[in-house]
């Protein structure tokens, strides 16, 4: 047994020096065979002549051995852009280590499957100003919930309610905030509205800032893209019937002149109040749902044909007039690659990703039994991590 014992300490020494010999060396520098073949078994590209394959690799990594030396002797790390590049690159490199794969992927389909419908929606709330008197806050506790059971009962006189509860209990608010899609509200507004079924409202959610309650009015199919161009004739603020009507007659009269001939640009540039698209001919950036305001989409919407122009229409920022550039509908195809990888960049810059990657950390913390001692500095910890990885 002890014989035994003297053969397995002399296999592991043996096996341990082969690793360990030296490769090359370059000054008084050297790589060894270990380092070299942790790099090569990492990156190697598939190949029949594998001798070939590693001579080639070879000379790649003592390549890039000479010129990290080079770039070392010229202090090159030392310049504060190279610190932080490099520091950035680890952080970009650390996200891909820290999320949890199969919590990403629920996310990418969730995203996807919202993605192909736009929601109509309704928004009110009871805003809660920072530092409010318990007295106010009891108000505004009161207005919700006469607020959601009156939406409950399916009131559609909305003015007349929110003037109601404004008066009774707490200032109250809503708006019709349009069609939204993934990714055109926070993520936890977006979980509510796609949780609520159409002709229903939600329950009050809390924040910081008040009170929320949201009510679906109608489903759709998704949008796609649209890119048109447009002519903005502006009202001024308080705007009064006359000022209205003659804006609306030298829209009229531009709308003729582009139906005789004039070219859409050359309005634009003449006759547009669009401060930031007149001089490129009123091109809009493309967009989807819920980017502008659900008077100003539905007219945008009735236009088929690429080059299409819209009659006069009017918002609450003044009178338009559309031309449609071009539309991409949307992929109905929850497999098409295109989208999948969209939705994805979407996610991983979205906050949504925040939650599984916070998940993972602690799943991951509490199956390695990580406990953190006060008695060691964050500094301290990260210093001697590094060291260790080095």
């Amino acid at each position: 047994m002890k014989k035994f014992f003297i053969y397995c300490a002399i296999s592991i020494s043996i096996l341990s020096d082969s690793f360990a010999q030296t490769l090359f060396t370059y000054g008084s520098s050297e790589t060894s065979t270990a380092e070299f073949l942790r790099a090569y078994n990492k990156n190697k590209p598939a190949a029949v002549d594998k001798a070939k394959a590693m001579r080639e690799y070879l000379d790649l990594y003592t390549n890039f051995k000479l010129k990290v030396k080079a770039a070392q002797d010229l202090k090159l790390d030392t310049l504060t852009q190279i610190k932080y590049d490099v520091e950035n690159f680890k952080e970009q490199i650390a996200g891909n280590y820290m999320n949890d794969e199969v919590g990403l992927q629920l996310l990418v389909e969730e995203a996807t499957n919202r993605s192909l419908k736009d929601i109509h929606v309704l928004y009110f709330s009871v805003p809660i100003a920072t530092g409010a008197k318990p007295e106010d806050t009891l108000k505004a506790y009161k207005a919700v919930n006469e607020l959601y059971a009156s939406l409950s009962l399916k009131t559609n006189d909305y003015k007349e309610l929110i003037a109601n509860i404004s008066s009774k209990y707490y200032p109250t608010k809503y708006s019709d905030i349009g069609f939204i899609t993934a990714f055109s509200l926070p993520y936890v507004y977006e979980n509510i509205i796609y949780n609520t079924k159409v002709g229903e409202v939600s329950k009050p959610y809390k924040n910081n800032n008040g009170y929320y309650i949201f009510k679906v009015l109608e489903e759709r199919k998704e949008v796609g893209k649209w890119k048109v161009a447009q002519l903005l004739f502006a009202f001024p603020p308080n705007v009064d019937d006359d000022t209205k009507s003659k804006i609306k007659a030298k829209t009229d009269s531009v709308y003729t002149l582009i139906k005789k001939g004039l070219q859409f640009a050359d309005a634009a540039k003449t006759y547009s109040d669009d401060r930031l698209t007149y001089t490129g001919g009123g091109e809009l950036p493309e967009f989807g749902s819920g980017k502008y305001k659900i008077d100003f989409e539905k007219n945008v919407f009735t236009l088929v044909k690429n080059n299409e122009i819209s009659k006069p229409f009017e918002t609450v920022f003044g009178y338009h007039i559309v031309k449609l550039l071009n539309h991409s509908p949307a992929s109905i195809n929850k497999n098409d690659a295109a989208l999948l990888y969209e939705v994805k960049q979407k996610v991983n810059q979205d906050a949504r990703v925040v939650a599984v990657k916070e998940k993972f950390i602690k799943d991951i913390t509490i199956k390695t039994g990580y406990k953190k001692l006060s008695i060691v500095s964050n500094e301290d910890l990260y210093r001697y991590a590094d060291s260790i990885l080095q």
